[in-house]
């Protein structure tokens, strides 16, 4: 996890390098989730107002986002149900409906880890960085970042590649899949959309070992993966780099997409796919 020393703009503490090891197999969404596979679960469109890099993007195949936290696990809660699977949450003393200000004042069990849980959930920091990597180890899977002179909205080769960002996105969030895959066959896990981690935020260095940073912990204030339309390459964009936004909070501009842990002995933790 992390970046090189070398990597132009790498957080001095936020993007040191530690080795993580994740024990099991996961899925992950292939894109973020978008409006109709939130309606399929939730049947109502979230409340509040969409900035102007949204409004442009109203189709049911476009990512859902102005969503708090509680939204977002409540949502993953409910699919989980749907599909037999045990709900890795337990949201305590709600307030408001799904979708129209659902809030909630703490999880039951916040030691408990994610990464034991058998049901749909916000990934961890890890498994964004290892699904995002997919193997690779520079800025992005499609290359290292480019060195200018200035922080300004600069072009990026690479980035451009894959993700949505201040300099190609119009000023405008985009339908998923329009950018190349990763080598796991993921989309727009950079740019787009900035995306709900299961994490608490911390200013300091990713926690290695196994599994790491598993706990659905008590703090409000929680991470974002990746970044935004209208967020510069050599901020929030590069794949070692979070940001933080209270669980009670909508934001415009993140959603989220889904993981979930695969148990040798289950089957129902066999993988839920198509088959091509």
């Amino acid at each position: 996890m992390g970046a090189p020393e070398t990597e132009w703009h790498r957080g001095r503490y936020t993007g040191m390098q530690v080795a993580a090891t994740l024990t099991r197999a996961m899925e992950v969404q292939q894109m973020e989730m978008t409006r109709a596979e939130w309606k399929a679960i939730a049947s109502v469109l979230p409340s509040g107002d969409l900035s102007e890099h949204h409004r442009q993007c109203l189709e049911d195949n476009c990512p859902i986002d102005n969503i708090t936290w509680w939204e977002a696990i409540t949502a993953a809660n409910l699919l989980s149900e749907r599909r037999g699977l045990a709900p890795c949450y337990a949201p305590e003393n709600c307030t408001g409906e799904l979708g129209q200000g659902l809030a909630c004042e703490a999880v039951a069990e916040p030691e408990k880890s994610v990464y034991d849980c058998e049901g749909y959930r916000l990934g961890t920091r890890a498994e964004a960085e290892y699904a995002t990597k997919a193997g690779t180890y520079s800025t992005w899977y499609s290359g290292s970042i480019t060195v200018y002179d200035n922080n300004d909205c600069n072009f990026d080769e690479n980035l451009d590649k894959i993700g949505w960002y201040c300099f190609n996105s119009g000023d405008r969030v985009h339908l998923p899949g329009e950018k190349a895959p990763n080598g796991f066959g993921l989309y727009d896990l950079i740019g787009n959309m900035a995306e709900w981690l299961n994490e608490i935020d911390r200013t300091t260095a990713a926690t290695g070992g196994p599994n790491p940073n598993g706990a659905i912990g008590k703090a409000s204030e929680r991470q974002f993966f990746g970044c935004s339309a209208g967020d510069l390459a050599w901020t929030t964009c590069r794949t070692s780099a979070i940001s933080e936004g209270g669980w009670s909070e909508r934001y415009s501009l993140a959603g989220f997409r889904l993981y979930r842990t695969l148990f040798d002995n289950s089957e129902r933790s066999k993988a839920i796919m198509s088959e091509p």
